[in-house]
């Protein structure tokens, strides 16, 4: 074949992939989403979750089509996102809505046809299985994008990566280094223009509580390194499956915008939230007051606009785990989390560091 022979059929080719969306650039970022908020800890089968709290982009293919959920066992439930299976293995984010220190952890993940399941478990303070409000989030994600930074691992309790993403293409990994510790890197190419928020979520079946939060951080010369510590309902350590994500001047479910209306923080036990970790996407910064032992009000102003989403976790080198007392409420447009709550093991407030994320579906 001769030069221009190989230059045309190399241009046919590049062609080809461009009509077909092949190739991981062609992607979107993120494929689905899907958030929800279960505002009846009893709810009947197949009960449609608060519509001023669910969102995602199933939006667009079943514009009729609400999230739903059962709850088939004390503790137990199973979220159905409709039109967002099939995507790949993504993962799921859960927060109690709990004032007591009851506590949630997602169980499981997959398609069933064109929905996706996430089974939920839910605990007293204590680690009984219990009924308990909570938010839920599902993202799956390919591709890279140019637009701040989204990443996100699955991990199972021995630190084997189960699945992985980085929107600036490089590779995810995480280690064990120890019962219940976990390191995790997030290579970003450019460090020292990142920072964000990071979300983590205990992933186990309904005979093993666990809480999951993030004990260290650092930004080095590659990247995040990110140290996570899981802990048994008493609060030793204890190994458990784990999702981590991070997210950067977009939502935590990895849209790069639009939406337009997020923030997010990383708030310390006492004094002004630590720099760069503190965005808000319309006016900011964003804003929080501790109200009492363990519990802090938090407000973002001007991004509370249609259906909105929260998470909460942890950032403590003791074992207290962090989530919502109860469902933000929306001010004009302005968004107020009252309250962000702390707990020891066993229930018993605690102040600590935590990272709070809040996102609109605008």
């Amino acid at each position: 074949m001769g030069k221009l022979s190989r230059l045309l059929a190399g241009l046919l080719l590049g062609l080809a992939a461009l009509l077909s969306g092949a190739g991981p650039a062609q992607a979107a970022v993120p494929d689905v989403w899907a958030f929800a908020y279960l505002d009846n800890a009893t709810p009947p089968p197949g009960y449609i979750m608060s519509t001023a709290h669910q969102s995602g982009s199933y939006k667009a293919a079943c514009p009729a089509a609400w999230g739903q959920v059962s709850n088939p066992s004390v503790g137990f439930y199973q979220v159905t996102f409709p039109c967002t299976g099939g995507y790949g293995a993504g993962i799921v984010h859960v927060t109690a809505v709990d004032a007591t220190g009851g506590f949630c952890q997602a169980g499981r993940w997959g398609p069933s046809g064109r929905n996706e399941l996430v089974y939920v478990w839910c605990f007293d303070a204590a680690g009984a299985l219990a009924d308990r409000r909570f938010t839920v989030l599902y993202t799956a994600s390919t591709g890279s994008s140019p637009a701040g930074s989204h990443a996100y691992v699955h991990a199972n309790a021995t630190g084997t990566l189960i699945t992985g993403f980085n929107s600036t293409g490089l590779a995810n990994t995480v280690v064990q280094q120890a019962p219940g510790r976990y390191r995790v890197e997030l290579p970003v190419p450019n460090p020292r223009a990142y920072t964000g928020d990071f979300q983590v979520t205990a992933v186990a079946g309904s005979g093993t509580p666990r809480h999951c939060r993030v004990a260290d951080w650092s930004l080095g010369q590659s990247g995040y390194l990110v140290y996570l510590a899981c802990t048994d309902r008493s609060g030793r350590d204890a190994d458990s499956g784990f999702t981590l994500s991070h997210h950067h001047k977009r939502t935590v479910y990895g849209v790069p915008g639009p939406p337009i209306h997020l923030g997010y923080l990383l708030h310390p036990v006492s004094g002004a939230p630590m720099p760069d970790t503190n965005y808000n996407s319309v006016a900011g910064p964003n804003v929080a007051a501790q109200v009492a032992p363990g519990q802090w009000d938090v407000v973002y102003p001007g991004v509370g606009v249609r259906e909105t989403h929260m998470q909460v976790t942890a950032y403590s080198g003791r074992p207290v785990y962090c989530q919502l007392s109860d469902l933000w409420t929306i001010s004009g447009t302005d968004a107020v989390a009252r309250t962000v709550a702390c707990f020891a093991p066993g229930g018993a407030p605690a102040d600590s560091a935590f990272f709070a994320t809040f996102a609109s579906s605008a």
